[in-house]
């Protein structure tokens, strides 16, 4: 019984040495030198595609859900004088409304509550290639200077604020 004591003694005297004095070996790193990742935060050394137009719904306010916004937030409207995927708005109208467009090769990216199937777009007259949401072409309106901003809705009596159906 006393030989077991000894033992154990000189064991947990061996176990206490190594903790708190005597010599420790040297840890062995477990990642690699910060040196060798990447660095995220360089200039890339080749130009990267635009980033893609996403169309979302958001909820501006308790009284408007279901509110179609552009990528930055911006209230998306319809035109009544639009034929399905085909604009009315052109020349003077499109510098207070805007139509929502994307580059032909460009891909969509729809937020929460949307499918692709719900989107197309069609070619305008000038070649530019426009969004419509169930057939509706898409526009964002010069005045909403601020996200969620609603001021485009009722103008003439022809602009609507597109909303998820």
């Amino acid at each position: 019984m006393r030989r077991t004591w000894v033992v154990l003694s000189l064991a947990a005297a061996a176990l206490v040495g190594g903790c708190f004095g005597g010599a420790s070996p040297t840890p062995t790193p477990i990642l690699p030198p910060i040196a060798s990742f990447p660095d995220f935060f360089a200039q890339p050394t080749t130009a990267l595609p635009s980033p893609s137009i996403a169309v979302g719904i958001g909820t501006v306010n308790a009284d408007a859900s279901g509110v179609l916004l552009d990528d930055q937030g911006f209230t998306l409207y319809t035109f009544d004088n639009d034929t399905p995927d085909s604009s009315a708005c052109t020349d003077d109208c499109t510098a207070d409304f805007a139509p929502l467009t994307v580059p032909s090769a460009q891909l969509l990216t729809f937020g929460l509550g949307l499918t692709a199937a719900d989107f197309s777009t069609f070619t305008r007259d000038d070649g530019t290639t426009q969004v419509a949401y169930r057939h509706q072409p898409l526009y964002s309106y010069a005045g909403d200077e601020n996200p969620g901003d609603m001021l485009g809705d009722g103008i003439g009596g022809v602009w609507h604020i597109a909303r998820r159906q």
